[in-house]
């Protein structure tokens, strides 16, 4: 589903991944099925999964498939699959945005001293900020940050700084990508 029209979005890549958990980590993953939704938006293919996939600390993750087209939030991007018995496919609602590319510059005019700069943005309200980058003070100057955001909606952009004595400031700012 688009994110902003809350309409069926066509052709959007799915990708299951089979990952080996090590606790809080991930050691590999392999690929098990691709898979689009239809040309309504909705997922209506039901992937044959084999429940064994589930053995030895593997779990199985359900996310859309890097493409240039659409995006999703990084907290509600993946779906981990716990039980198979049920179809999860059937009911499947994925949250995607139209994505194009954010292409920040950077040139630093002033002379101040620094220890910390950060930039981050958002295009959906109370999400979190998407951490773009966070550079030294010598690598500020022309430079560029390029990223994705959503296409026909307001991006917010925070620059955050600290100075050498600990205080910091933070900018916001938006441009309509």
């Amino acid at each position: 589903m688009n994110g902003l029209t809350n309409t069926g979005v066509p052709d959007v890549p799915l990708i299951i991944d089979q990952v080996k958990s090590l606790g809080v980590f991930y050691s590999s993953s392999k690929t098990v099925k691709e898979f689009s939704s239809n040309s309504d938006g909705a997922f209506s293919e039901s992937p044959r999964i084999d429940s064994t996939m589930f053995q030895n600390k593997n779990i199985l993750i359900l996310k859309v498939k890097e493409n240039s087209n659409y995006m999703t939030l990084p907290k509600s991007g993946t779906n981990y699959l716990h039980d198979l018995t049920r179809n999860p496919f059937n009911s499947l609602n994925i949250i995607v945005y139209p994505k194009v590319s954010l292409t920040i510059k950077l040139n630093r005019n002033q002379n101040d001293n620094f220890d910390y700069f950060a930039v981050s943005y958002y295009f959906v309200d109370n999400e979190e900020f998407f951490p773009f980058s966070i550079l030294p003070p010598q690598g500020i100057n022309k430079s560029e940050l390029i990223g994705p955001t959503s296409a026909d909606t307001y991006t917010k952009i925070r620059v955050t700084k600290r100075n050498s004595s600990g205080v910091s400031t933070a900018t916001l700012d938006s441009i309509n990508a």
